[in-house]
């Protein structure tokens, strides 16, 4: 998330009329500019920037917005894509977060396959065979079952921290991941 003084500043050092300047064809009206809307089919300029006060509005559909709201609307693009695209443009440094550092998520993720793949094993294998009866009794094939990883869960809650336990994930590592309560 782009923080609010840095979308200020952006939006201040943005020239609008530059911006707008380079999809719209503007006319020097007094201290505005005018031009065709891009936003409807028209013949007659009511498309109008007052950079005074950073906006733009169409007298014709009624479109209107800053800098920002022109990118997103004219190019289909989102505010922090906009916001990114203008700080560039003008020398506005955005500070990024730190990301989280893959090494912390991994055994997470790690953890997370390993219980999906140990489900679906247990959906294919004999403790199973019940819950693939009624998979089959709605029309739920095995091709289905593999695409959208559904598995059974045995009814023994020490079944999948003992597996992970033969390969290595810790217990921390499983409740962490939202696996298990210990």
């Amino acid at each position: 998330m782009i923080p609010d003084r840095v979308v200020e500043e952006v939006r201040e050092r943005a020239d609008i009329v530059e911006v707008i300047g380079e999809h719209v064809q503007l006319k020097r009206s007094g201290k505005d500019f005018k031009g065709l809307c891009p936003f409807h089919q028209e013949k007659t300029p009511s498309f109008y920037v007052v950079p005074a006060k950073g906006f733009f509005k169409c007298f014709g559909c009624g479109e209107s917005g800053d800098v920002f709201s022109f990118l997103m609307k004219h190019l289909g693009m989102g505010f922090q894509d906009a916001v990114e695209k203008l700080a560039t443009r003008y020398g506005v440094e955005i500070p990024r977060r730190a990301e989280p550092q893959d090494d912390v998520l991994a055994p997470l993720r790690e953890a997370v396959a390993f219980a999906a793949d140990y489900y679906q094993r247990q959906l294919r294998a004999e403790p199973g065979a019940r819950a693939r009866s009624y998979l089959e009794s709605r029309a739920i094939g095995r091709d289905a079952a593999e695409r959208f990883q559904l598995g059974y869960a045995p009814d023994e809650w020490r079944a999948l921290k003992q597996a992970a336990a033969t390969h290595g994930i810790e217990e921390d590592v499983l409740e962490a991941a939202g696996l298990i309560k210990t």
